[in-house]
């Protein structure tokens, strides 16, 4: 007599624990999807009110060329603060610092004035 029956057991624990195993790996991959989606929208937001901010400071330069005090813009998504140095005869360094929901962020860039007066 053959005994097939006690090969069935371990064959359908090996079906649940692998059938568990990809569930799971789905279920952190979807996860990892969503906290990247997150962060990719967060630095679209940040790009996206930095040049917003650049816009609305090349706008305003140009009405004061000599005005290069510490601004702040106030836009939907967040705020922007803005501080000039003057790095040359038509060149600045800004220093922008982001202010949305979740935190804030720095960074720097540079802005060329060709029509700047000495």
């Amino acid at each position: 007599m053959n005994n097939e029956q006690a090969f069935i057991l371990p064959f359908v624990l090996f079906v649940i624990a692998l059938t568990f195993m990809l569930i799971t790996t789905n279920v952190q991959q979807y996860q990892s999807n969503i906290s990247m989606t997150k962060n990719q929208l967060q630095q679209i937001t940040i790009e996206t009110l930095i040049q917003t901010a650049r816009e609305k400071l090349k706008e305003k330069l140009n009405e004061d060329i000599n005005n290069i005090s510490p601004r702040t813009f106030h836009l939907p998504q967040g705020d922007v603060r803005i501080q000039l140095t003057d790095i040359g005869k038509s060149s600045y360094r800004i220093l922008y610092i982001v202010t949305i929901q979740e935190s804030k962020y720095t960074t720097i860039g540079y802005l060329a004035i060709p029509n700047k007066k000495e």
